[in-house]
């Protein structure tokens, strides 16, 4: 009996094999790493306003601004250590915020904040 010979066909090698391997293995860690920047996006930006904002609500009893996370609320006057804050006087107004964002899908705010005077009634006079 005649036997066929079949054509020689590449012959994959260990080291392509390996290589191979490796190359999957960055494209798959490279897609993961890309997927989890999409889907939980940078907050640092926002957090320090969102607790400023929760922390200077008061509370029962706060007085005053809060310490930060961690820290407790701060005690009279809050904020020890730091220096003096500028503080700007302007009327209220009740007016809507133009926020423009490029994106696709569903916008749904992290906190949302309702400003309140700390103080009820008139102020007579200032020391």
């Amino acid at each position: 009996m005649e036997q066929q010979q079949q054509p020689a066909g590449r012959k994959i090698t260990r080291r392509a094999t390996i290589i191979g391997s490796v190359i999957a293995v960055i494209l798959v860690a490279g897609v993961g790493w890309l997927a989890w920047g999409l889907t939980h996006p940078d907050t640092t930006a926002g957090t320090a306003g969102a607790g400023a904002a929760r922390a200077g609500a008061g509370g029962a009893g706060g007085g005053g601004g809060g310490g930060g996370p961690g820290r407790g609320p701060g005690g009279p006057g809050g904020g020890a250590g730091r220096g003096a804050s500028t503080v700007g006087v302007a009327t209220a107004e009740r007016a809507d915020i133009p926020v423009v964002i490029d994106a696709l899908g569903t916008v749904v705010p992290q906190a949302t904040v309702r400003v309140r005077p700390q103080v009820s009634g008139v102020l007579l006079q200032i020391l």
